[in-house]
């Protein structure tokens, strides 16, 4: 009952002659540090024709020294040395520190959500990171990549808070050369209650995954007839 499910389903349905299969390749709590990995180790194993990169809001988290990533994160990962993990956090921290005492960052004078500040410490970071997404996936598959939004307790998306995240993170995405796509236009009059799981700002429920694939489903080109 997930998207991928759904989409796969639609394209064979309206295929002629093709076959056509969605491959998912999302981890738990992964960001994209860690995502990169997988694009540029597996994914092109199966050469995709196209490469869906759904980016959620909460991804420029560190895996180890950011809520949530680390609450999931800590339970695999051993420091070779935890001496030089403990200094790498201090350091980690100081920086952020150093960031937020320059009055940018900070959250609740200039910043109203945590996606916001997230996206503001790292934006250096997110920048490199949508250039290495294009740059791992030059000739080899052109790539969509999809803004997912993050409630953060938002009631209605008139309220939405990170539309302007959104739309830099588009303006960026086609600078590198990607087809940016915001999901928060899949799920029109619905609210956010009605599309993501109770309590959790990140995921969507059965009912958000039907109009996501409805969603990409309609900005997808129509599959081609092969006689």
């Amino acid at each position: 009952r997930t998207f991928a499910v759904l989409l796969e389903r639609r394209l064979n349905e309206a295929a002629s002659g093709v076959r056509y299969e969605v491959l998912v390749q999302a981890r738990s709590g992964y960001g994209t540090a860690q995502e990169l990995v997988v694009f540029e180790n597996d994914t092109f194993d199966y050469a995709p024709d196209l490469a869906l990169w759904i980016y959620c809001l909460n991804d420029p988290a560190h895996p180890l020294f950011d809520n949530p990533s680390a609450l999931v994160n800590q339970y695999h990962y051993r420091p070779r040395s935890y001496a030089l993990h403990w200094i790498e956090r201090q350091l980690f921290h100081a920086r952020r520190r150093y960031i937020e005492g320059t009055g940018e960052c900070s959250r609740g004078e200039r910043l109203d959500t945590w996606s916001e500040y997230l996206h503001c410490v790292n934006r250096k970071e997110v920048a490199l990171n949508l250039a290495r997404i294009a740059d791992i996936a030059n000739h080899r598959a052109p790539v969509v990549f999809a803004i997912h939004p993050l409630m953060e307790g938002t009631p209605t998306w008139d309220s939405y808070p990170s539309k302007k995240l959104h739309a830099e993170l588009a303006e960026l995405a086609r600078k590198n050369g990607m087809m940016p796509l915001d999901l928060a236009d899949a799920f029109g009059p619905e609210a956010p209650a009605d599309v993501f799981l109770p309590n959790d700002q990140w995921h969507l429920n059965e009912r958000g995954h039907q109009r996501l694939a409805a969603f990409l489903w309609s900005a997808s080109p129509p599959p081609p007839a092969v006689s």
